[in-house]
């Protein structure tokens, strides 16, 4: 066979060339060592506002760090020197003691050794000592009288004639106004005798809380035996007592409490603070409290300032400085409760404060305060009892007394309801009437309590209608 005859056939057995197709090109992720367009906007955006902070506060430097100190420091003792003068401004205030206003002594209308007219109106501006007693009286009568002769010469010696002894007796029955006049001259030129008919005398014991067992229809020649309390009391200038000496009390410790007596009035500004004219002022003594006021109230002048903003400067500047005196002080305790503002005596002009900008007004008033005081004798409402005693409120004081200080044969009676203490028939619970007397007290920022005692003899549960049938049937 020829070869041109086999061509088709090794033509037919020949696979087919496999067409080349041109490979794609590889694929890789493109990199870049710069950020792209999206990061570049936003590092910009961050660049821009730490730049504008920057220049709103400036960099925080060592500089800035050191002065940021500095007037920390200065500003920890400014406030700190502050703080001082306003603690010592209190222990200031704490320090002038005055004497308060207890409810012992009242009005009484008597006659004196020379058969002139005498109330508690002829007592104002003088220190009293005043003994209950009468004529007749044996031994016990002269010694307190002898003893208060005593100390009227020894307060003589230090502060001349300030103090007026008073002798009011309480047998009028035997003791005419001749009787007292011979009497009272032998003990001392100044003191004063005082006697009136039953009813008179009666009234004054009262006001005083003084018992006395006259016979009320009793006539001089009648065979009786009169008893009446043993003590004589100290009172000050305003008619208002102070303390209380029992038949114990020696001559010396009576002169050393009205010394101490005077000392705290003068320490509170005196009888001109206290609005006291003297007798030799004019046309006799004056009192300038109101008698409305009660146990431990008394006017004070004071002073405080007020700090207003530029805004309230204008035609009403003086009622708000007026509004907010009022809003800063009543209610307030810092040495005196003070109750309320009676008069503004003074606005003085603003001074403006370099460091607020506000103008400063000092202003000068008087106002109606409660102060408390150990051994003021105060009467009160009983609001609270247990067996750790009772609570009692004096106004917005109030009193604690524990039941040690109670009289020994008073008992707690958990039995009762409301709980109270019984003593025959004296009983002490809730809304009881009591006398006491305060033995301590603690002043704080927006109020007084203060610590009782009952345990003296003219101490304890009070009620007008009993105490009129004890003291004078």
């Amino acid at each position: 066979m020829s070869l041109r005859l086999l061509r088709p056939a090794l033509r037919a057995r020949i696979p087919a060339p496999i067409a080349r197709v041109p490979a794609a090109a590889p694929r890789f992720r493109p990199y870049a060592t710069e950020p792209n367009k999206q990061v570049k906007e936003a590092d910009n955006t961050r660049a821009s506002a730490r730049a504008a902070n920057d220049a709103a506060i400036g960099p925080f430097t060592w500089k800035a760090a050191g002065l940021f100190v500095v007037v920390g420091v200065g500003l920890y003792f400014y406030f700190t020197k502050e703080k001082e003068k306003v603690l010592e401004r209190r222990r200031k205030e704490l320090e002038n003691k005055s004497v308060g206003r207890p409810s012992i002594g009242g009005p009484f209308v008597l006659t004196d050794h020379h058969g002139k007219e005498f109330t508690e109106k002829d007592l104002l501006g003088k220190w009293t000592l005043i003994y209950f007693g009468f004529t007749h009286c044996p031994d016990i009568c002269p010694e307190e009288l002898d003893k208060m002769a005593e100390v009227v010469d020894a307060i003589d010696k230090d502060k001349g004639p300030v103090t007026l002894p008073v002798f009011v007796s309480v047998d009028p029955a035997r003791d005419s106004v001749k009787q007292v006049a011979n009497y009272v001259a032998e003990f001392h030129p100044r003191l004063v005798g005082l006697t009136g008919d039953y009813d008179s005398v009666k009234r004054a014991c009262k006001s005083y809380r003084v018992y006395f067992s006259t016979p009320p229809d009793a006539k001089a020649t009648d065979d009786y035996l009169v008893d009446h309390s043993i003590f004589f009391y100290l009172m000050d200038p305003l008619g208002q007592f102070v303390d209380a000496f029992g038949k114990n009390t020696t001559a010396d410790e009576v002169t050393a409490k009205v010394r101490e007596a005077m000392a705290k009035w003068e320490a509170a500004g005196g009888d001109k603070a206290a609005g006291v004219t003297p007798p030799s002022a004019g046309a006799g003594p004056v009192r300038a409290l109101t008698a409305l006021l009660g146990p431990c109230h008394h006017h004070r002048q004071l002073t405080h300032n007020i700090e207003l903003h530029p805004s309230y400067f204008g035609a009403q500047l003086e009622e708000y400085v007026r509004q907010k005196l009022y809003e800063d002080v009543e209610g307030t305790c810092s040495g005196n409760y003070i109750i309320s503002v009676v008069t503004i005596n003074d606005i003085g002009e603003g001074k403006v404060m370099p460091t607020t900008g506000q103008a400063r007004f000092k202003c000068v008033y008087t106002a109606i305060v409660m102060k408390p005081f150990k051994g003021e004798v105060v009467d009160g409402k009983v609001a609270i009892v247990n067996k750790l005693g009772f609570l009692a409120m004096v106004g917005p004081l109030e009193v604690f007394v524990a039941y040690q200080l109670l009289h020994a044969d008073m008992k707690f009676d958990p039995t009762t309801s409301p709980h109270s203490y019984r003593s025959g028939d004296q009983v002490i619970t809730k809304g009881t009437k009591v006398r006491l007397e305060i033995v301590g007290c603690k002043m704080e920022a927006n109020g007084i309590s203060a610590i009782g005692t009952v345990k003296k003899d003219y101490l304890g549960p009070i009620d007008d209608d009993e105490t009129d049938k004890d003291m004078f049937s």
